[in-house]
């Protein structure tokens, strides 16, 4: 009794999915940062819609800007800086005009990236200020004014400043600037009545459901140099086995390949910054788990309610020896190999791969699909142990995205080299005479022959599946139609 009273308790410690909603649920005081991290790249990171009357000052730490913006400058004979400096964008009032900005991640984005927000003190403690940091990737800030006429003399113009040079430049003139990875952005908002909280920032697109999809968002103390609240997406149900002290780390590679959490506005009010988060997430606060009531945990989690009464009911007759040989027995049951192989490339698009592995794994189940996750080290064993991967497969899924072509290491590209293992699992299975299915996903197409090694030309014979946010559902349902013509199986 004391046994299971003890399990009961280290059960109840762990984080399991709550759902979140609400304004600023993350929220971050003064002091502290509010951090997002794997933000979608397929959706807009950061908008400003300003009412009229209302302009942005943007301060670059380290930025140069986009060659469509050089390019315009210097063809009305001005000669701003070509490479990275500390720039400024500021407004002299914004007469009757709009200012519409826009922030965006730049490809490719890191395994980790994250976005990190403080809010900034200000004379005006009414004005918004705000100071953004990238890690892990870069970002594209594009901003111009709108009104009737933005060239009229009651518009007041913009200065661009580089060092101790500075063009005075017509409000509307659409300006876009690349931020680099680790370099901050600092956007005041000035002019206008707005009153806080403000919300005039908002996250994702303006297009459909708009939302912003992150993989966590969490708020960090610079002086404990932790989280203090962490939100990591996760399923609707099951708990985070790995602890709430792990979670409370930034441990976030448990969640749905579909991160669950989204945020449509960044809101700033007297009391710091936060996003109104919404969506199933593993929530830790101060190292303990934030679950929902003991009523709804349980009617969420059926099968664990049921399993802890199973285990309370069996050590109360004496059965737990009987269940110790039964699992025993389950464990040591030998897997079947699998007939579907997914290859990709890690540095390319882990996410797809994986979202792609979760569908397939429900459609011809778990144990018939693999997704090599450990490294392959060069040497003897190198190609065996891609036959012996592929030895029970009939199909092979090659996920392909924007950076499948070109990755390269030490100045060399990949897909060039004799031993690269997704050019090694690409040879066997056309060698095997495999079923080999492209998926593009990402807005990649496939490679032309030119561009192909000449081994791997075999691959293009193939037809090729793209897949798309908008349609994923239809795309993933071709490629399952495929694959299970292929296996001989029924849908």
């Amino acid at each position: 009794m004391l046994a299971a009273l003890g399990g009961h308790l280290w059960l109840w410690r762990l984080p399991f999915p709550d759902r979140l909603s609400g304004s600023a649920v993350v929220h971050a005081q003064p002091g502290q940062l509010l951090r997002i991290e794997n933000p979608a790249s397929t959706t807009r990171l950061l908008r400003f819609d300003g009412r009229p009357g209302e302009a942005v000052d943007i301060r670059f730490e380290r930025a140069s800007l986009a060659l469509s913006t050089l390019a315009l400058l210097r063809s009305v004979g001005l000669d701003p800086p070509s490479g990275e400096v500390a720039l400024e964008w500021l407004a002299d009032g914004a007469g009757t005009s709009k200012t519409y900005l826009s922030v965006d991640q730049q490809a490719p984005a890191g395994e980790h990236a994250s976005v990190e927000f403080f809010q900034l003190e200000e004379e005006r403690s009414d004005l918004p200020y705000i100071e953004l940091r990238p890690r892990g990737v870069s970002l594209s800030l594009t901003m111009a004014a709108s009104a009737a006429d933005p060239f009229d003399t009651s518009t007041p113009p913009r200065r661009l400043l580089a060092g101790d040079r500075q063009w005075q430049l017509p409000a509307a003139l659409p300006l876009s600037v690349n931020v680099a990875d680790g370099a901050s952005l600092r956007l005041r908002v000035v002019g206008g009545n707005r009153t806080r909280p403000f919300d005039g920032f908002r996250l994702g697109s303006d297009e459909g459901a708009g939302a912003l999809r992150l993989r966590a968002a969490g708020v960090v103390d610079e002086r404990r140099k932790g989280f203090v609240l962490f939100a990591c997406s996760a399923p609707e149900r099951g708990a985070f086995w790995r602890g709430a002290a792990a979670l409370a780390n930034g441990n976030c590679d448990r969640g749905p390949a579909l991160p669950t959490l989204r945020a449509t506005t960044l809101v700033l009010d007297q009391d710091g910054i936060g996003i109104d988060a919404e969506g199933s997430a593993w929530t830790v606060r101060e190292g303990r788990a934030l679950n929902p009531p003991l009523g709804t945990l349980l009617n969420n989690e059926p099968r664990l309610a049921g399993g802890l009464l199973a285990v309370d009911l069996a050590l109360l007759g004496g059965a737990g020896w009987s269940l110790w040989r039964w699992r025993r027995r389950g464990n040591a049951t030998p897997q079947q190999p699998p007939g579907i192989f997914i290859s990709y490339r890690r540095s390319d698009a882990p996410a797809s791969a994986r979202l792609i592995e979760e569908r397939l794994a429900e459609r011809f189940g778990t144990n018939q699909v693999f997704r090599d996750i450990e490294d392959i080290a060069p040497g003897d064993e190198f190609r065996r142990r891609i036959d012996a991967t592929l030895a029970g497969c009939h199909a092979v899924v090659v996920v392909i995205g924007p950076g499948w072509l070109n990755a390269s290491k030490n100045g060399q590209r990949r897909l060039d080299d004799p031993d690269d293992i997704v050019r090694q699992e690409i040879l066997v299975a056309l060698e095997r005479k495999l079923l080999v299915v492209p998926a593009l996903v990402d807005g990649a197409a496939l490679p032309g022959p030119e561009a192909m090694p000449a081994a791997l030309a075999g691959l293009l014979d193939r037809n090729a599946l793209e897949l798309t946010d908008l349609h994923f559902d239809a795309d993933i349902q071709r490629l399952e139609q495929a694959i299970a013509e292929h296996l001989g199986k029924e849908r």
